[in-house]
């Protein structure tokens, strides 16, 4: 009998950190070479069998043209290695207009215990924000939306059209970094620290059409424009600070400053 989503994940996890607690071991050094890659190689495997047990879930809707945007998530525990700050990184898919996503969640504090020694997890804020550089950009909107993940996400999806080139694309959710394609073929990677915004009830009623939403509990995902006073997501509660999850507790770090991109292979 096949095992569901949430018992293929929970499997996986198990064995992974199984055979990761075996490579990490201080006697495992002293293994033949061969031994030592072999346990690499295992831990290589169930990693792989990790990421491809983890559900596509929709987490937003293009303004532009109405299709579903999914994303690749573990929603079944913070303790899986898709919520490492060096985690892997699955792009969105489903519309051509996406350029990232960011991500804020409320009640971290709730998450404490379940964090793996040694992982350090890089949750947002609690409150949703937004990223100046990229929605004072021409054809530049994004759109809020609730994902039922831990204790309840709120993800800030970006699109533009026309397509943004690749290269102003910013760190989506969790993530240090983002990778990308340039224009000549290369693959590269950068890190733009953006600043961010959370006077929402401002980009409503003074930056036209720039954000959208999908109400609380809305399975459908319409999205929804307006003025402020209709936003469901304005002046929420909750720190403005990056959070960082470690098991010893909830760390806030500086807000994020603006800096000058450089490119890397």
């Amino acid at each position: 009998m096949e095992l569901d989503p949430k018992a293929r994940r929970d499997s996986a996890v198990v064995r992974l950190r199984r055979v990761q607690a075996v490579q990490n071991a201080e006697e495992t050094r002293l293994l033949p070479i061969g031994e030592r890659r072999r346990i690499r190689a295992e831990a290589q495997e169930l990693k792989r069998e990790y990421y491809k047990s983890l559900p596509q879930i929709e987490i937003s809707r293009c303004p532009y043209d109405g299709n579903p945007v999914r994303k690749r998530m573990d929603v079944f525990g913070i303790d899986g290695p898709w919520w490492d700050v060096s985690g892997w990184e699955e792009p969105p898919t489903g519309d051509e207009h996406i350029v990232t996503y960011k991500g804020a969640l409320p009640d971290a504090h709730r998450l404490v215990d379940e964090v793996p020694p040694g992982s350090e997890i890089h949750i947002g804020p609690a409150a949703p924000f937004v990223v100046p550089r990229l929605l004072s950009k021409e054809g530049v909107v994004c759109v809020i939306a609730p994902v039922p993940v831990l204790t309840g996400a709120l993800l800030i999806t970006y699109f533009a059209d026309p397509i943004l080139p690749a290269g102003e694309s910013s760190e989506p959710w969790l993530r240090r970094m983002f990778y990308y394609t340039d224009e000549k073929g290369f693959s590269r990677w950068n890190t733009r620290d953006d600043i961010w915004d959370f006077d929402i009830a401002r980009w409503l009623d003074e930056g036209g059409r720039k954000i959208y939403w999908a109400a609380p509990g809305d399975a459908s995902m319409k999205l929804v424009t307006g003025r402020s006073k209709d936003c469901p997501y304005v002046d929420l509660p909750g720190t403005h600070s990056p959070q960082v999850l470690t098991r010893k507790g909830v760390a806030l770090l500086p807000a994020p400053r603006e800096s000058s991109p450089d490119y890397y292979d």
